[in-house]
């Protein structure tokens, strides 16, 4: 795109969520979660290519399942998405007491005891469920936690977005820039909070019964330092309502693909339940597999 297109492209854009939010976050609950929703189902119906992303990972994740539930499960994808996210711009500066009428959280000791041990904690979740409510319930209870994201593709919107993640207490590290300063928060005894369902490059293991590309970074870290990897869902419920769930530390399998595979080989058998038990909850129209297709591996 040339700049100056991009750049006008980028002030609507900003421009359009900041007035997302501040209407969101001014009408009522139910308001804001069919509004949601109703963009998710636009998304769906004007996206052709996320949509056919979507429906492709689904058929070969599921090969039993016929045509019409593959449409039907890619579309509650989408609604899904559509509505979490506008209950986490409306919701982003909901109190604790609101946070906890709306939230239960499970598993609290396993975190309390990985951070009893002094070297922080890797909390590894992924785009499922409402992950976003989960981390604001830990920063208003008070955990230390710091949640490496990545950019988003706008500047303007990037900006609003991590300064709602911040809004609970949350410090935000942006991906591309994260590992030294992950290393020090450990050290500080942090909590850090890890999406480690995108497709990279580090190396290919099975994930939903396909190899899909995987960052180990996680792994390296873990073993580098020693910090416990605590994998964690936040299922959402309807009606804004959440239940996070926190597992005990996980163990590495042995796994040959390189140093912190056998980490998230294990993520990835946690994290495959997680969507085996709300599929309709996980990013189907992210292109997981991309890296593995062009290996010739899936």
């Amino acid at each position: 795109m040339d700049p100056i297109p991009k750049r006008l492209f980028g002030l609507v854009a900003a421009s359009l969520t900041a007035t997302a939010e501040s209407k969101l976050q001014s009408w009522p609950m139910e308001r804001s979660l069919a509004f949601g929703a109703s963009v998710g189902r636009a998304l769906h119906r004007l996206g052709a290519r996320r949509r056919h992303r979507a429906e492709e990972n689904i058929a070969m994740v599921f090969p039993e399942m016929g045509d019409r539930a593959v449409r039907s499960l890619a579309k509650a994808s989408f609604v899904h998405f559509g509505t979490v996210a506008a209950d986490f711009l409306a919701g982003s500066r909901r109190g604790i007491e609101e946070v906890d009428a709306l939230t239960s959280q499970h598993g609290l000791n396993h975190l309390d005891d990985a951070l009893s041990l002094g070297k922080g904690a890797l909390i590894v979740t992924g785009h499922m469920g409402h992950w976003e409510r989960g981390a604001q319930w830990l920063s208003l209870h008070g955990y230390p936690l710091t949640a490496i994201a990545r950019d988003a593709n706008d500047e303007g919107v990037n900006r609003i977005v991590n300064d709602a993640r911040r809004a609970s207490g949350t410090e935000i590290l942006s991906r591309g820039d994260s590992a030294a300063v992950t290393l020090r928060r450990l050290r500080d005894n942090r909590a850090i909070a890890i999406l480690a369902d995108q497709n990279a490059e580090d190396a290919f293991l099975p994930f939903l019964g396909r190899m899909a590309g995987v960052n180990l970074g996680v792994g390296v870290i873990a073993a580098r330092t020693g910090a416990p990897v605590l994998p964690s869902c936040a299922y959402y419920l309807g009606n804004g309502r959440v239940v996070g769930e926190i597992g005990p530390p996980l163990q590495a399998l042995p796994d040959e693909a390189g140093r912190g595979s056998g980490m998230m080989l294990a993520f990835h058998r946690y994290f495959e339940t997680c969507i085996l038990r709300e599929p309709g909850q996980w990013l189907w129209f992210h292109n997981r597999w991309r890296y593995a297709r062009e290996a010739g591996l899936r």
